[in-house]
């Protein structure tokens, strides 16, 4: 990794009038993790929301996608921090949300000498990424509390995201003993998935949903067969029920992470959804 001052970019380009700095957030145990920072160069300070990989929690890294998302989105007046996470096997849940945390905190510290919106914050993320992007928008606490947290993102949108892990790893006696461990036992270290485990109740959006948990855009293609539909649709109707704000979007005739994610109107979308919820430049 190049060297830098501390708080300096790493690396700087500029791409079609969006600027592209590249920063070290967090170093876990040793371990660099970068942030790519899509910037528009429009005037004021734009909202900014995170953007979270997929990948099955193994593989992946902030570029990916780039062009399509992250750069696609800054065109539209919002700024996008793309960061790298620490993956499977190396590293077990809750580590990977821990260093999306890691990132939220860094955004809102920096905000002023990155002339951004801090003040609201998003979390935008697809398949595992997206299971990632909606842990970090349940709200801290009870609803009792009423804390407010820099680690909670105020609005999200998942695509094609994982969020019941008990339901999506369920097998029968037969699979259990011929198929290798699922992605999701891998991400929490198990063999077999034990849904009275509370690592299982942790790492399953749809089991933490609170009152006062950020607005919720969820978008999922209706012939996925790698995380069903029913799972954005499930955590839909859980945050209905919590008194949420949640839109549910299923795109026809499309995949997992389907090039129908990046069509214009999909992307407008989660523009106008995010400068809804975070506000627009100041």
């Amino acid at each position: 990794m190049a060297a830098a001052r501390a708080g300096e970019p790493v690396s700087r380009s500029v791409r079609d009038g969006v600027t592209v700095s590249t920063f070290e957030y967090a170093a876990p145990g040793g371990q660099h993790l970068l942030l790519d920072l899509y910037r528009p160069e429009t005037a004021g300070h734009p909202a900014v929301t995170l953007y979270l990989h997929g990948g099955g929690w193994a593989s992946g890294g902030r570029a990916d996608h780039a062009e399509h998302r992250a750069l696609a989105l800054a065109r539209r007046g919002i700024a996008v921090a793309s960061l790298d996470y620490r993956l499977v096997p190396v590293a077990r849940f809750p580590a990977q949300l821990e260093d999306a945390r890691a990132a939220l905190r860094w955004i809102r510290e920096r905000g002023d000498d990155l002339a951004l919106r801090v003040d609201r914050v998003g979390a935008w993320g697809a398949s595992a990424g997206g299971h990632l992007a909606a842990l970090l928008g349940m709200a801290p606490g009870t609803p009792r509390e009423g804390r407010t947290s820099p680690e909670h993102a105020d609005a999200v949108v998942a695509w094609a995201a994982p969020t019941d892990i008990a339901a999506l790893a369920r097998r029968s006696e037969l699979e259990t003993r011929v198929l290798p461990p699922s992605r999701e036992a891998a991400l929490l270290g198990m063999t077999e998935i034990d849904g009275a485990d509370p690592r299982v109740r942790e790492a399953s959006p749809c089991r933490m949903v609170r009152v006062g948990s950020a607005p919720f855009l969820l978008v999922h293609g209706d012939r996925d067969r790698l995380i069903p539909p029913e799972q954005s649709a499930g955590l839909h109707r859980d945050l209905v029920a919590h008194g949420v704000e949640s839109t549910l979007v299923l795109l026809g005739d499309a995949g997992h992470e389907d090039e129908a994610f990046h069509r214009p109107f999909v992307l407008d979308m989660v523009a106008a959804f995010l400068t809804t919820a975070l506000g627009a430049p100041r």
